[in-house]
């Protein structure tokens, strides 16, 4: 029997090249999964580096992330100046002549760089706060740190920290100026971790600021033509801006502010909040040139703007001054803080019919803005109903993408500065958030606060109370939700008796489960505002219905008497949460007992 010759030589190749296809997707494994590994039961061999003229943010930096490794891993690493010769291995904060190669240039005032280098670990930033951020960016991301509220903060217990020895995250935020009004954001530390800046630093005045730079109670009395002519008399609630007079006396007036304070670099000469401006033939005048009534304060606002043009001066595009200007621009060193007060919340600004006019309004400021000119004012709350259910949660990322997309270069996010409300926590934390990085996924920044902050037996049921809440809001889509509304404007949509019983129902395991926890209040006043809807929908039907009739006394002693025992709970619920206030122009608790009690006659 014949065998067949074999190849030797084809053998051999074959068998070599295998083994090195196996060599190599073993050392391509071994490549993936090679850790740093910064601390390892109790010790760490790594020192933290940062520049030995250091400024104060880097010299922060490095004390925060000596800080939160030793409260991770129980180890205190030494924070020592560059100018010891490298050795061993390092964590270089900020500015080293360790690096060198870093093109800062790329990462303007704010961006942050984490990058791994053979053995050592680079936080570094932009000029103003980007290497603290690049410190929290990498207690967050790789070491499953949060800082859910001011208040409230997860972090991890580790034996051993090791990260992946290949890392190259830089990032560059969405918005050269990010600010969230609430009571958290208010919180300096809070501020840093989600990389806002603090509320309106550096600047004089933020809004409103005619007042001041015109004072009534100086000039009415012998100038009433300095004011607004308006209803046929001069009242002294707005300025004349077409009287040639009082540009001197503001920008004086102004100067002398600006002289009293520390340097500021941003300064409002902006409208009054009262909806008042002149009607003036010279004004009316320029209205019509210009076919908004923004077209005096544009023309005054760049007049003051040529007096400091180390300045920027900031004016509001704001109610009824919103449009834009036909034909004057704003200066090079005005910026336009254009406020959204009037549009709908229950829908994205970008894509909702019925705000077509407003949306086209933002479109053209950008279209004659700088991205440094244009300033979003949003707001994300509800003024008049604090601790009302207000489902707007699902239209604040389209609508800061829409901003972006629309040459703003700075947003403000305002919620209740100085008191909670409903949800506020997570509006404040999805805020924060997505003014950095407009496009991160919402579902997962929604689920990781709710898992963090309300515990995981509790997430699941509100995650589905607020799906199921959208969806009803959704359903009634020609429904609109301001910022000024009450629940009973919604009481035969979303916050129908029974859509509120049904809330009521996906909660209940949330509120068994988390009993006996840390999270149990937390999660009282997720339903808290169902209630508050309940009591004030049940009130308007009451009346509406016209009850206090001898007719139907029978019925009206029976709804009296469920009622009333819906309000004594509702007011002790609010005591032991510590909640005093319904609306963020502080209507007691208190207030609100005694006149639902009046209202209903009892």
């Amino acid at each position: 029997m014949l065998r067949p010759k074999l190849n030797i030589s084809r053998l051999l190749l074959l068998r070599m090249a295998m083994i090195i296809v196996c060599y190599a997707i073993t050392i391509s494994c071994n490549g993936q999964h090679k850790k740093l590994v910064l601390v390892d039961n109790g010790k760490s061999d790594y020192k933290i580096i940062i520049p030995a003229n250091a400024s104060e943010i880097e010299k922060k930096a490095g004390n925060e992330l000596q800080k939160y490794l030793q409260q991770i891993g129980g180890v205190k690493l030494p924070v020592s100046g560059d100018q010891a010769p490298p050795g061993g291995n390092e964590i270089l904060i900020g500015k080293t002549n360790r690096t060198n190669g870093v093109n800062y240039n790329q990462l303007a005032d704010d961006g942050l760089l984490i990058q791994t280098d053979k053995h050592n670990l680079i936080l570094t930033g932009g000029n103003r706060k980007g290497v603290l951020y690049s410190v929290y960016t990498f207690l967050e991301d790789y070491l499953g740190c949060r800082k859910y509220t001011s208040t409230v903060s997860y972090i991890p217990n580790l034996t051993k920290i090791e990260i992946p020895s290949n890392i190259h995250e830089q990032e560059i935020p969405s918005f050269q100026y990010r600010s969230v009004l609430s009571t958290d954001a208010l919180d300096n530390d809070y501020a840093d971790w989600h990389k806002i800046n603090y509320f309106f630093e550096g600047w004089g005045f933020s809004a409103h600021s005619f007042k001041t730079l015109l004072p009534p109670d100086k000039y009415f009395k012998d100038h009433p033509e300095y004011f607004a002519l308006y209803k046929g008399k001069r009242v002294p609630d707005a300025p004349c801006l077409s009287n040639p007079d009082i540009l001197q006396i503001m920008v004086d007036n102004l100067r002398h502010e600006m002289s009293t304070r520390t340097p500021r670099k941003y300064w409002s000469v902006s409208q009054n909040d009262n909806g008042i401006y002149c009607g003036c033939d010279l004004c009316t005048k320029v209205y019509n040139e210009e076919k908004t009534q923004q077209g005096t304060i544009i023309r005054f606002v760049n007049k003051v703007a040529d007096q400091f043009p180390d300045k920027i001066i900031s004016t509001l595009a704001y109610q009824y001054s919103v449009r834009p200007p036909h034909i004057t621009r704003p200066n090079k060193n005005v910026l336009i803080i254009l406020a959204t007060i009037d549009a709908p919340r229950n829908k994205p600004i970008g894509t909702d019919a019925p705000v077509a006019t407003y949306r086209q309004y933002i479109t053209d400021w950008g279209n004659i803005c700088n991205k440094d000119q244009l300033f979003i004012w949003d707001y994300m709350v509800q003024f008049t109903g604090a601790w009302a259910p207000y489902p707007n949660l699902y239209s604040m990322q389209p609508n800061i993408q829409f901003f972006q997309d629309n040459n703003a270069g700075s947003v403000l996010e305002q919620g209740i500065w100085d008191m909670e409300s409903e949800f506020s926590g997570l509006r404040s934390y999805i805020a924060c958030k997505l003014l950095w990085d407009s496009k991160l996924n919402f579902d997962d920044l929604l689920d990781d606060f709710l898992t963090g902050y309300y515990g995981k037996n509790a997430a699941g049921p509100i995650r589905s109370y607020i799906d199921a809440i959208q969806a009803e809001l959704v359903a009634h889509n020609r429904l609109e939700m301001r910022a000024h509304t009450q629940p009973s404007t919604a009481a035969a949509s979303y916050l129908s008796l029974d859509n509120i019983r049904k809330y009521l129902d996906i909660m209940e395991p949330a509120v068994k489960k988390s009993k006996g926890t840390a999270y149990y209040d937390r999660v009282l006043k997720v339903i808290l505002p169902l209630h508050f809807a309940q009591l004030d929908i049940t009130k308007n039907t009451l009346l509406g219905n016209n009850i206090k009739t001898a007719a139907n006394a029978a019925s009206v002693n029976t709804s009296d008497a469920a009622t009333k025992e819906d309000l004594d709970n509702f007011v002790d619920e609010c005591n032991k949460l510590g909640i005093k206030y319904l609306s963020e122009d502080k209507k007691s608790v208190a207030d609100y007992y005694t006149n639902y009690k009046i209202q209903l006659g009892n």
